[in-house]
């Protein structure tokens, strides 16, 4: 197989990953808005989640992927802790802080840019090349943010720096897990991500002596801990895949049609509201995924065209 074709399938597959990686971020944030409800403390709630995908990860990586744990060193382990606290652990707490500051939607807007900062770090960091397909694709996505979460009124107040100060490191994580695993396997990086953030988490809680809360108290906190915790594990571990395939910025840009999956699943369970514009969001959503998708096939045409695809 050519360097080409080989470059264009992983490119497919990672698209096809993120785009599984979208809907389970959409059915998660959707159950994760009940499963909060049982939990006096949200950051309390988010450890003990995180905790749980850390044991089960841990469970996993250590019964069929030791042997790739003893070949690291000293300087790998390094930087899987620093995976753990660049994106396990100090971005959740910025971000749920934040969101007792502000409103909402104005933090939800925030991290829906996500993949405008991945974009733009990949270019001006990493020097990752963003083809003519790919904007057209970035722009339709924008719009459907924007027309699915704009906030009427918005001011940048000490909580909206809150909460893009922890999209801003997600957005670093992305790009740093995706240098990590040109020789790290996807689960070994997703295990370390939970697994040294939760050790960090649990610091933070113990200086505010919440340690003893993370603890289910009740069948119904129990249950609500697992199946959000069974749906971060699957989104961890595909999302990893997806970047560890194609490249971060298409990546993140997929996870836009997790938000038309979310508002679809509350209007039909909850009675909520479908948001003005959004038949038009949905169908930005869809096309800039579509537009990605047939990049591929552009390129496979023409040779000269794989210029303008986001390498690795």
């Amino acid at each position: 197989m050519s360097n080409e074709k080989y470059h264009m399938t992983n490119l497919n597959k990672g698209i096809n990953i993120a785009i599984i990686t979208a809907i389970i971020s959409g059915f998660s944030v959707f159950l994760n808005k009940f499963a909060v409800d049982f939990w006096k403390n949200s950051s309390v709630f988010t450890s003990a989640k995180n905790i749980f995908v850390a044991l089960m990860l841990s469970v996993i990586v250590l019964g069929f992927n030791r042997a790739n744990l003893l070949k690291l060193n000293k300087k790998d382990w390094y930087k899987l802790a620093f995976l753990g606290l660049l994106g396990g652990s100090i971005p959740f707490l910025l971000f749920f802080k934040g969101l007792t500051l502000i409103p909402a939607v104005n933090a939800a807007f925030i991290q829906k840019t996500l993949f405008v900062w991945v974009a733009i770090l990949a270019f001006s960091l990493l020097k990752e090349k963003i083809g003519r397909a790919q904007l057209m694709a970035l722009g339709v996505m924008l719009l459907s943010v924007v027309l699915l979460g704009i906030p009427a009124k918005i001011q940048f107040g000490y909580g909206e720096f809150l909460v893009l100060i922890a999209a801003l490191m997600w957005s670093v994580e992305t790009l740093y897990v995706q240098k990590l695993m040109k020789n790290i396997s996807a689960m070994t990086a997703a295990w370390a991500r939970m697994f040294f953030g939760s050790i960090f988490l649990m610091g933070y809680l113990a200086t505010q002596g919440t340690v003893s809360q993370i603890i289910p108290t009740s069948s119904a906190q129990l249950f609500w801990i697992a199946v959000s915790s069974v749906f971060l594990f699957a989104y961890i571990t595909t999302f990893y895949s997806a970047i560890k395939y194609a490249s971060a910025t298409y990546a993140t840009s997929v996870l836009v049609i997790a938000t038309p999956i979310t508002i679809i699943l509350n209007y039909t369970f909850t009675s909520g509201k479908l948001p003005a514009g959004f038949l038009f969001a949905l169908v930005f959503a869809v096309s800039g995924v579509v537009i990605l998708k047939a990049n591929r096939y552009f390129t496979s045409l023409s040779p000269a065209l794989l210029e303008e695809v986001a390498t690795d």
